[in-house]
Protein backbone atom coordinates (compact mmCIF):
# COMPACT_ATOMS: atom_id res chain seq x y z
CA UNK A 1 0.00 0.00 0.00
CA UNK A 2 2.57 2.55 0.84
CA UNK A 3 4.81 1.72 -1.98
CA UNK A 4 1.34 2.14 -4.06
CA UNK A 5 1.03 5.96 -3.16
CA UNK A 6 4.26 6.72 -3.74
CA UNK A 7 3.62 5.12 -7.08
CA UNK A 8 0.43 7.37 -7.21
CA UNK A 9 3.13 10.47 -6.22
CA UNK A 10 6.04 9.60 -8.47
CA UNK A 11 8.04 9.43 -5.98
CA UNK A 12 11.82 7.19 -6.81
CA UNK A 13 11.13 4.27 -4.24
CA UNK A 14 12.82 0.94 -3.39
CA UNK A 15 10.67 -1.47 -1.56
CA UNK A 16 12.51 -4.58 -0.28
CA UNK A 17 10.52 -7.61 1.49
CA UNK A 18 12.11 -9.99 3.65
CA UNK A 19 9.92 -13.05 1.86
CA UNK A 20 10.93 -15.08 -0.94
CA UNK A 21 7.94 -14.07 -3.06
CA UNK A 22 4.30 -12.67 -2.76
CA UNK A 23 1.72 -14.04 0.08
CA UNK A 24 0.34 -17.28 -1.87
CA UNK A 25 -1.92 -18.72 1.03
CA UNK A 26 -3.82 -17.70 4.61
CA UNK A 27 -2.95 -13.94 6.15
CA UNK A 28 -5.85 -11.04 6.42
CA UNK A 29 -9.02 -11.14 3.88
CA UNK A 30 -11.44 -9.06 4.70
CA UNK A 31 -11.62 -5.32 3.15
CA UNK A 32 -13.95 -2.50 4.26
CA UNK A 33 -15.83 -0.43 1.88
CA UNK A 34 -13.94 2.41 2.25
CA UNK A 35 -10.48 0.21 1.36
CA UNK A 36 -12.43 -0.90 -1.36
CA UNK A 37 -13.12 2.90 -2.14
CA UNK A 38 -9.61 3.59 -2.10
CA UNK A 39 -8.29 0.77 -4.37
CA UNK A 40 -10.77 1.97 -6.67
CA UNK A 41 -8.64 5.57 -6.89
CA UNK A 42 -5.83 3.46 -7.70
CA UNK A 43 -6.99 2.11 -10.36
CA UNK A 44 -7.40 -1.60 -8.96
CA UNK A 45 -10.57 -1.20 -7.02
CA UNK A 46 -13.60 -2.52 -9.48
CA UNK A 47 -10.85 -5.84 -10.28
CA UNK A 48 -11.06 -6.61 -6.93
CA UNK A 49 -14.79 -5.91 -6.57
CA UNK A 50 -15.30 -8.48 -9.27
CA UNK A 51 -13.11 -10.80 -7.78
CA UNK A 52 -14.28 -10.68 -4.06
CA UNK A 53 -17.25 -12.07 -2.00
CA UNK A 54 -19.69 -9.83 -1.05
CA UNK A 55 -20.86 -9.68 2.58
CA UNK A 56 -24.64 -9.28 1.98
CA UNK A 57 -26.26 -10.64 5.14
CA UNK A 58 -25.27 -11.76 8.45
CA UNK A 59 -26.95 -14.93 10.55
CA UNK A 60 -27.41 -15.06 14.01
CA UNK A 61 -27.62 -18.14 15.90
CA UNK A 62 -28.14 -18.85 19.27
CA UNK A 63 -28.56 -22.08 21.80
CA UNK A 64 -31.96 -23.36 22.86
CA UNK A 65 -32.69 -26.65 25.16
CA UNK A 66 -29.59 -28.30 24.04
CA UNK A 67 -29.77 -27.13 20.80
CA UNK A 68 -28.50 -24.11 18.04
CA UNK A 69 -31.28 -22.28 16.04
CA UNK A 70 -30.74 -19.70 13.75
CA UNK A 71 -32.66 -16.17 15.70
CA UNK A 72 -32.29 -13.59 13.29
CA UNK A 73 -31.08 -12.37 10.09
CA UNK A 74 -29.33 -8.87 9.46
CA UNK A 75 -28.22 -6.66 6.69
CA UNK A 76 -24.48 -6.76 6.57
CA UNK A 77 -24.54 -3.17 4.21
CA UNK A 78 -26.01 0.04 4.71
CA UNK A 79 -26.19 1.49 0.33
CA UNK A 80 -26.04 4.95 1.24
CA UNK A 81 -22.84 5.31 3.00
CA UNK A 82 -20.78 3.57 0.18
CA UNK A 83 -21.46 1.90 -3.47
CA UNK A 84 -19.29 -0.93 -1.91
CA UNK A 85 -19.90 -3.16 0.69
CA UNK A 86 -17.51 -5.22 3.02
CA UNK A 87 -16.02 -8.01 1.34
CA UNK A 88 -13.64 -10.84 1.34
CA UNK A 89 -10.83 -11.94 -0.94
CA UNK A 90 -7.79 -13.97 -0.33
CA UNK A 91 -4.52 -11.72 0.94
CA UNK A 92 -2.25 -12.96 -1.96
CA UNK A 93 -5.04 -12.02 -4.37
CA UNK A 94 -5.45 -8.63 -3.69
CA UNK A 95 -1.18 -8.53 -3.54
CA UNK A 96 -0.89 -9.63 -7.07
CA UNK A 97 -3.55 -6.79 -7.88
CA UNK A 98 -1.14 -4.13 -6.16
CA UNK A 99 2.18 -6.03 -7.97
CA UNK A 100 0.32 -5.68 -11.25
CA UNK A 101 -0.09 -1.98 -10.57
CA UNK A 102 3.80 -1.27 -9.28
CA UNK A 103 5.34 -2.72 -12.41
CA UNK A 104 3.27 -0.39 -14.70
CA UNK A 105 5.20 1.96 -12.70
CA UNK A 106 9.25 2.76 -13.15
CA UNK A 107 10.22 4.42 -10.42
CA UNK A 108 9.37 1.76 -8.00
CA UNK A 109 11.76 -1.36 -7.19
CA UNK A 110 10.84 -4.27 -5.42
CA UNK A 111 13.50 -6.71 -4.37
CA UNK A 112 12.19 -9.90 -2.83
CA UNK A 113 14.09 -12.29 0.13
CA UNK A 114 15.74 -9.24 0.99
CA UNK A 115 16.36 -7.58 4.61
CA UNK A 116 17.92 -4.38 5.57
CA UNK A 117 20.99 -4.24 7.55
CA UNK A 118 21.78 -0.82 7.58
CA UNK A 119 21.09 2.81 6.65
CA UNK A 120 23.68 5.45 5.93
CA UNK A 121 22.54 9.57 5.57
CA UNK A 122 24.98 12.05 4.14
CA UNK A 123 24.31 14.92 6.89
CA UNK A 124 25.61 17.37 4.33
CA UNK A 125 22.27 16.99 2.08
CA UNK A 126 19.37 16.06 3.82
CA UNK A 127 17.60 19.19 2.90
CA UNK A 128 18.36 18.54 -0.72
CA UNK A 129 15.55 17.51 -2.40
CA UNK A 130 17.90 16.47 -6.15
CA UNK A 131 19.77 14.63 -3.62
CA UNK A 132 20.19 10.97 -2.29
CA UNK A 133 21.52 11.41 1.02
CA UNK A 134 19.96 8.03 2.00
CA UNK A 135 22.19 4.72 1.06
CA UNK A 136 20.57 1.97 2.44
CA UNK A 137 22.66 -1.50 3.03
CA UNK A 138 20.87 -4.63 2.34
CA UNK A 139 21.38 -8.43 2.67
CA UNK A 140 19.14 -10.63 0.02
CA UNK A 141 20.03 -14.76 -0.46
CA UNK A 142 19.89 -15.03 -4.20
CA UNK A 143 17.75 -18.18 -5.26
CA UNK A 144 20.37 -19.04 -8.07
CA UNK A 145 18.46 -20.78 -10.38
CA UNK A 146 19.94 -19.91 -13.57
CA UNK A 147 22.98 -21.56 -15.07
CA UNK A 148 25.07 -17.81 -14.78
CA UNK A 149 28.30 -16.43 -16.40
CA UNK A 150 30.03 -13.69 -14.79
CA UNK A 151 32.67 -11.76 -16.08
CA UNK A 152 34.16 -9.85 -13.12
CA UNK A 153 37.56 -7.91 -12.27
CA UNK A 154 38.74 -10.51 -10.14
CA UNK A 155 38.39 -13.83 -12.19
CA UNK A 156 36.02 -15.28 -14.06
CA UNK A 157 33.05 -17.74 -13.62
CA UNK A 158 30.51 -20.10 -13.84
CA UNK A 159 27.38 -20.74 -11.97
CA UNK A 160 25.37 -24.37 -12.26
CA UNK A 161 22.16 -25.13 -10.14
CA UNK A 162 22.43 -28.61 -8.62
CA UNK A 163 19.72 -30.76 -6.83
CA UNK A 164 18.72 -30.14 -3.36
CA UNK A 165 19.33 -26.36 -3.38
CA UNK A 166 23.07 -26.53 -4.03
CA UNK A 167 25.37 -24.83 -6.72
CA UNK A 168 28.48 -25.35 -8.22
CA UNK A 169 30.73 -22.71 -8.72
CA UNK A 170 33.64 -23.24 -11.76
CA UNK A 171 36.08 -20.15 -11.16
CA UNK A 172 39.19 -19.52 -13.31
CA UNK A 173 41.87 -19.36 -10.57
CA UNK A 174 45.51 -17.87 -11.46
CA UNK A 175 48.43 -20.14 -11.18
CA UNK A 176 49.21 -18.32 -7.63
CA UNK A 177 46.11 -18.59 -6.28
CA UNK A 178 46.16 -22.48 -7.56
CA UNK A 179 49.17 -23.13 -6.41
CA UNK A 180 48.10 -21.62 -3.00
CA UNK A 181 44.76 -23.56 -3.00
CA UNK A 182 46.81 -26.90 -3.87
CA UNK A 183 49.05 -26.70 -0.49
CA UNK A 184 46.20 -25.93 1.68
CA UNK A 185 42.52 -26.82 0.49
CA UNK A 186 41.29 -23.85 2.88
CA UNK A 187 38.17 -23.40 1.28
CA UNK A 188 37.68 -20.00 3.01
CA UNK A 189 40.57 -19.34 0.00
CA UNK A 190 37.66 -19.60 -2.08
CA UNK A 191 34.67 -18.18 -0.52
CA UNK A 192 37.60 -14.45 -0.31
CA UNK A 193 37.81 -15.11 -3.66
CA UNK A 194 34.61 -14.95 -4.81
CA UNK A 195 33.56 -11.95 -2.75
CA UNK A 196 35.65 -10.04 -5.02
CA UNK A 197 34.51 -11.72 -7.69
CA UNK A 198 30.86 -10.76 -6.82
CA UNK A 199 31.82 -7.48 -5.52
CA UNK A 200 29.92 -5.09 -4.88
CA UNK A 201 27.25 -7.73 -4.11
CA UNK A 202 28.01 -9.76 -0.93
CA UNK A 203 28.31 -13.65 -0.56
CA UNK A 204 27.98 -15.96 2.18
CA UNK A 205 27.91 -19.95 2.30
CA UNK A 206 26.97 -22.14 5.47
CA UNK A 207 28.52 -25.58 3.80
CA UNK A 208 30.02 -26.52 0.92
CA UNK A 209 30.43 -30.03 -0.06
CA UNK A 210 33.79 -30.54 -2.45
CA UNK A 211 36.28 -28.41 -3.94
CA UNK A 212 38.83 -29.79 -6.55
CA UNK A 213 41.36 -27.65 -8.89
CA UNK A 214 41.49 -28.75 -12.25
CA UNK A 215 44.64 -28.12 -14.47
CA UNK A 216 43.89 -28.31 -18.27
CA UNK A 217 45.79 -31.81 -19.52
CA UNK A 218 45.78 -33.78 -22.90
CA UNK A 219 47.19 -36.80 -23.72
CA UNK A 220 46.38 -40.06 -25.50
CA UNK A 221 48.06 -43.46 -25.82
CA UNK A 222 49.66 -44.94 -29.14
CA UNK A 223 47.69 -48.61 -28.49
CA UNK A 224 44.23 -49.26 -27.74
CA UNK A 225 44.13 -52.92 -27.69
CA UNK A 226 46.88 -56.24 -26.90
CA UNK A 227 46.35 -58.90 -28.87
CA UNK A 228 42.28 -57.87 -29.43
CA UNK A 229 41.92 -59.66 -25.83
CA UNK A 230 42.68 -56.37 -23.64
CA UNK A 231 41.32 -52.84 -24.64
CA UNK A 232 41.92 -49.61 -23.31
CA UNK A 233 39.05 -47.04 -23.54
CA UNK A 234 38.06 -43.66 -21.57
CA UNK A 235 40.53 -41.38 -19.61
CA UNK A 236 42.88 -44.73 -19.41
CA UNK A 237 43.01 -43.94 -23.36
CA UNK A 238 42.97 -40.35 -23.77
CA UNK A 239 42.28 -37.58 -21.51
CA UNK A 240 40.99 -33.83 -22.71
CA UNK A 241 39.74 -30.64 -21.41
CA UNK A 242 36.42 -31.01 -19.75
CA UNK A 243 33.49 -29.99 -21.84
CA UNK A 244 29.97 -30.88 -20.98
CA UNK A 245 30.63 -33.82 -19.54
CA UNK A 246 31.85 -36.03 -22.50
CA UNK A 247 33.14 -39.42 -21.15
CA UNK A 248 29.81 -40.32 -18.66
CA UNK A 249 27.47 -38.53 -21.01
CA UNK A 250 28.94 -40.59 -24.51
CA UNK A 251 29.50 -43.99 -22.38
CA UNK A 252 32.92 -44.37 -22.69
CA UNK A 253 34.29 -44.06 -19.32
CA UNK A 254 34.97 -47.75 -18.81
CA UNK A 255 39.18 -47.72 -18.39
CA UNK A 256 39.69 -51.33 -19.54
CA UNK A 257 37.40 -53.82 -21.31
CA UNK A 258 38.96 -57.63 -21.23
CA UNK A 259 37.90 -59.52 -24.07
CA UNK A 260 37.05 -63.07 -24.57
CA UNK A 261 36.45 -65.21 -27.23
Amino acid sequence: MAATWMAQAGIKTLVVEKKLSHTKVGHADGLESRTLEILDSFGIGAAIWAEANRTIKVCLWDQFDGQIRRTDVATNHNQRLSRYQEATLGHGRVEQHFLGLLQSHRNIELKWDTTPISLKVDSVKPDDMSAYPVQPANRYKADVRKRCIIKSLGENIMIIPRERMIVRFYIQLSAAVATKLEENRNPSLLVGLLREIFHPYTFASTHIEWLTIYRVGRGICRTFSLHDRSFLAGDSLHTHSPKAGQGMNVGNRIRTILGGS
